[in-house]
């Protein structure tokens, strides 16, 4: 599965909370700043035993890569799922 524009990487976050058949996550985004928070929180969840419980998934990669949904990308080739989420914001 892909997440394109993931911004605080929370979908990625939360889908090391529960079993999932998906063996490979990824996110996307073009923002340096949005990289590097979802890369420590990813690597803080998937380093510690307590929060998520490996023997029960089948991930195998968490993989962050600089780009955007509009251009054309062959380190993406392969995935099965794409997502895209907008935040709204109340008025």
């Amino acid at each position: 599965m892909v997440d394109f524009g993931f911004v605080s990487g929370s979908l990625l976050d939360s889908l090391l909370n529960y079993p999932t058949s998906l063996e490979k996550i990824s996110g996307v985004d073009l923002s340096q700043k949005s990289l590097t928070r979802a890369a420590k929180i990813l690597n803080s969840k998937l380093n510690s035993t307590s929060d998520v419980d490996i023997s029960s998934t089948r991930l195998k990669s968490a993989i962050l890569y600089d780009g955007s949904v509009t251009d054309s990308d062959s380190r993406l080739c392969g995935f099965d799922i794409g997502t895209c989420l907008e935040k709204l914001k109340k008025r």
